[in-house]
């Protein structure tokens, strides 16, 4: 391996590090609120509040409109002109989150919703603006590889978030009361980390040159396409079973799954971050330093994955209705299902990444959508037969649909070899996972220790693995 390769990949290793360090406070915080939250407010209006949620992460992917990733890419690929990169970038973000606002507003428009649940829609929509502008600070350190300061910002402000939000709770504040604290809290680190950005990366400054900006809006739209495709594909089931059942509960307990999965995806998604850069950079070198570095992502993501799902299956079904509430209990039975979503939903965030290192913006966004679209016609047809289980059998088929396209169009453009990628990684999953199965029954902890022994070889060969172990 070259020491560009090296130095590229303890860049992606520090700064991942950093980002899902972020990523576990904040979701680690969040956890706990939401605990509360799900406890204090029932299944029904926890299900209400998750729905704005929804909305308001739908909108943010218009907000941010690709430029988050198109910073790192143009960043990694030509760091000589950052400043004029930057200026571009935050122009186009400031005038993209001004109308997704407005949009997330008009939801409160819908008149199935209650005066309460119309005052929470406006509040989130408010935070939209607030969210994506801190968010594009956060942005701004991924590609400068600086992800220590997002580390620093996500303890700070979330932790002000749930801290402030917990005593408002205290004193008798409703879910209105917490709407109000969420959208301060952004207030406060979007502020934040723009003073961050111009003292310490790169000054602050627009740039209102209508065919630079069109230029960069035509490449954020495929971006800001897959980054809405994916949101879709993870939360858009709630929707839908809100729309089509409208059963309150249950949507609380759908509420529930897909907070967990949302939380545990992260990692695969501060992953995938944190290498673009670093691959746009080694694509624009031309050496193919990528290949090696993508196939050890993916492998581990795979195995990841599997792991996660299988711990699931047997901590799953005690852990939730220990921590939110017998009310819950269909969602701790649920939650092994869930998890193994994780597996083609990391495989399709992490191959995205590498598309977008080789300029395939396009491509990767139809490829998303169809995967999105795939997803909704499955829950359509299937959700008056199977009620919640349609939902993972939709995001089931989208994300693998989505990911299979993608894989296929790597291994055929010569970006990775299957078997190495895939192949390897999968033959362990499918062993691991027939072995778990065959001694659940027996003791579920001989079957979870005998499944995660098999998982190892999916990583590297055992030969491989003995050596790195020993040294």
């Amino acid at each position: 391996m070259s020491g560009s390769a090296r130095g590229g990949n303890r860049s992606i290793a520090r700064n991942a590090g950093y980002l899902v360090g972020a990523k576990v406070v904040s979701r680690t915080l969040r956890v706990i609120y939401m605990v509360v939250l799900a406890r204090l407010f029932g299944p029904d209006l926890f299900g209400l509040f998750t729905y704005a949620q929804f909305w308001q992460v739908i909108f943010m992917s218009l907000a941010i409109f690709g430029t988050g990733r198109m910073l790192s890419r143009q960043i990694g690929a030509d760091r000589s002109h950052a400043e004029r990169h930057v200026a571009a970038n935050i122009s186009l973000r400031l005038l993209t989150s001004c109308v997704a606002m407005l949009g997330c507003a008009l939801v409160a428009l819908d008149p199935s919703l209650t005066a309460q649940g119309r005052d929470l829609m406006l509040l989130f929509a408010a935070a939209v603006l607030a969210r994506s502008l801190a968010a594009w600070a956060q942005q701004v350190f991924i590609a400068f590889e600086v992800s220590h300061l997002s580390l620093r910002q996500e303890l700070l402000f979330r932790s002000l978030e749930v801290v402030v939000g917990l005593g408002v709770l205290a004193l008798g504040g409703g879910l209105v009361a917490v709407a109000v604290v969420h959208m301060a809290s952004w207030v406060l680190q979007a502020i934040a980390g723009w003073r961050l950005v111009n003292r310490r990366i790169v000054p602050v400054r627009f740039e209102w040159r209508i065919p630079e900006l069109v230029r960069l809006a035509r490449n954020g739209i495929a971006i800001m396409l897959v980054g809405l495709s994916l949101s879709v594909l993870i939360q858009g089931g709630l929707v839908m079973y809100r729309l089509l059942l409208d059963e309150p509960a249950d949507l609380g307990q759908l509420a529930v799954l897909l907070q967990v999965l949302g939380l545990l995806a992260m990692v695969p998604k501060s992953v995938a971050a944190a290498a673009l850069p670093v691959l746009s950079r080694w694509v624009a070198e031309g050496a193919g330093d990528e290949r090696r570095s993508m196939t050890l992502m993916l492998r581990a993501a795979i195995i990841g994955a599997a792991g996660l799902a299988t711990l699931a299956s047997v901590l799953g079904p005690l852990l939730i209705p220990w921590l939110v509430g017998e009310q819950y209990r269909v969602a701790g039975e649920l939650i092994p299902l869930a998890l193994w979503l994780l597996l083609p939903l990391s495989l399709c965030t992490l191959m995205n990444q590498l598309m977008t290192a080789h300029g395939e913006l396009w491509r990767a966004a139809m490829v998303a959508i169809s995967g999105a679209v795939f997803m909704g016609i499955v829950i359509a047809l299937t959700l008056p037969e199977l009620g919640l289980d349609a939902v993972f059998l939709g995001v089931a088929a989208g994300a693998t649909l989505w990911a299979i396209i993608e894989a296929g169009f790597a291994v055929r453009s010569g970006w990775l070899d299957g078997f190495d990628a895939f192949g390897r990684a999968g033959l362990a999953v499918a062993v691991a996972a027939a072995a778990f199965w065959s001694l659940a029954g027996v003791s579920p902890w001989l079957a979870l220790f005998t499944s995660w022994l098999l998982l190892l070889p999916g990583l590297a060969s055992p030969r491989v693995l003995w050596r790195r172990m020993r040294a």
